[in-house]
């Protein structure tokens, strides 16, 4: 390896070491991106330009049990991509998206304060509301 990439690896083996418990709990939403190269590529951008600080939230979609139930798995995986895709429209190109759970998704926004993140929790809120 060349002395020049070695910097480079050691911040990512810095920041696999720092976000691994985020690595261990997340898990891409099919057909939407292979979260923990996603998550390691955004962060080192991010960290390069904005520094060490962030915000998570953690949502998920109500009644959505329902939606599998009456109209099967593969509508259910539609809504789930809609939602995404809603999602997307209140963030910035350096935070991340990512599926938690069934229905649940944890979103993780650089430079980010807590009520700022509160802020665009609102947002996606209505905006989901409103859809």
């Amino acid at each position: 390896m060349a002395m020049a990439d070695q910097p480079f690896v050691q911040r990512l083996d810095s920041l696999q070491h720092r976000f691994s418990f985020l690595l261990d709990f997340l898990r891409p939403l099919s057909l939407f991106f292979n979260l923990p190269f996603q998550l390691l590529k955004r962060f080192t951008f991010s960290l390069d330009l904005f520094g060490d600080g962030f915000a998570v939230l953690l949502f998920d979609l109500d009644n959505f049990k329902a939606v599998n139930d009456n109209f099967g798995h593969q509508f259910g995986d539609y809504v789930l991509r809609q939602l995404v895709n809603l999602v997307k429209q209140n963030l910035r190109n350096v935070d991340v998206i990512g599926r938690y759970g069934g229905e649940e998704f944890l979103l993780i926004l650089p430079e980010t304060s807590g009520p700022s993140a509160l802020m665009v929790a609102e947002r996606i809120r209505s905006t989901v509301e409103e859809a």
